[in-house]
């Protein structure tokens, strides 16, 4: 389980006029992430870029990337590659009170009160929407080249091949009456 806390601001410490944060993801941390995925970190150039800015009484906007180098396996070849992650966070959060947007009773939310994810104390603590954020980003099908052919590039001409590298073998299957 990710320790609570890594990435969190205190809401009591933001200049008026908003905040830059930048801050490394450390390796351990990202190998968490993707400890369920076939993804893992390739490289200590994992970086957090957020500007945080208070837009009410308890209210904020967050806005910026989480940029990281992975390693995985191309779908098709599946020769390990590896290339650069980008994900885009952006949020509003409110302050958790009976009051507050996305608070409210099911019945009585509107559309607005969708829009904020609320938030306990006097820290916003920014862990669960990086990690969501990375996650979403990764690609479904990776492929290390987009032009990538895979095992197709490896088969001969022929139409048996050209449908499954699995049938190949019964290609040279010859049957007789006998059998």
């Amino acid at each position: 389980m990710l320790k609570k806390g890594l990435f969190r601001i205190n809401v009591h410490e933001l200049p008026e006029q908003g905040l830059n944060y930048g801050n490394s993801i450390p390796e351990w941390w990202l190998k968490e992430v993707f400890s369920e995925t076939a993804v893992e970190p390739a490289g200590e150039s994992s970086v957090l870029n957020l500007r945080i800015e208070q837009t009410g009484s308890g209210r904020y906007y967050v806005r910026g990337t989480a940029g990281t180098d992975v390693r995985t396996r191309c779908v098709c070849c599946l020769e390990d590659y590896c290339f650069h992650l980008n994900s885009t966070i952006e949020m509003y959060l409110s302050k958790e009170s009976a009051d507050c947007p996305g608070n409210r009773d099911s019945d009585e939310k509107t559309v607005d009160d969708l829009q904020y994810e609320a938030f306990q104390d006097d820290y916003i603590v920014l862990d669960g929407f990086v990690r969501d954020s990375i996650l979403l980003a990764l690609p479904m099908n990776p492929k290390c080249r987009s032009d990538c052919e895979g095992w197709r590039a490896m088969l001969p001409d022929d139409s048996v091949a050209q449908s499954d590298p699995r049938l190949l073998p019964l290609k040279h299957i010859r049957l007789t009456k006998e059998d």
